[in-house]
């Protein structure tokens, strides 16, 4: 068995380093291209501006729906008479309570949670830097 879970942790591990690798990439060329576009007049720039802020906001859209619909279950969860229930489910109730505790969120690399406020902080940071080069370069 231990053979399995280091398996899937060094394939955890594989995957996150190719998904930050992409975004990093993602943002790059998000960058390149708002450059190019306010560079020079060429207008498919815009397009594919369009294209790339489309995947990296249906990417954190994702994390925010897992987030609501944890929200509802947690609000479905407290609204259930437990009092009522037999006395062994109202012990697997309390389990279900503690789980709930900790619900589960998607995360960034582990260090920041996938919804719109980091989204935001991301874009607010694209923009910073994305201006530093624009006053660099004029």
């Amino acid at each position: 068995m231990a053979t399995v879970e280091s398996y899937l942790y060094f394939v955890s591990s594989i995957y996150t380093i190719t998904k930050y690798s992409n975004d990093h990439q993602h943002l790059m060329k998000i960058l390149i291209t708002l450059g190019s576009a306010v560079q020079t007049d060429w207008y498919a720039a815009y397009f594919f501006l369009l294209i790339l802020f489309f995947q990296l906001t249906l990417y954190f859209l994702i994390g925010h729906y897992v987030e609501l619909k944890v929200d509802e279950m947690y609000d479905t969860i407290n609204s259930v008479p437990w009092y009522k229930l037999p006395v062994s489910n109202q012990k697997e109730f309390v389990f279900l309570l503690s789980r709930q505790q900790c619900p589960l969120t998607l995360m960034i690399y582990g260090f920041a949670p996938l919804n719109f406020t980091t989204y935001m902080t991301v874009l607010r940071g694209l923009y910073q830097f994305f201006v530093l080069i624009m006053q660099y370069v004029s």
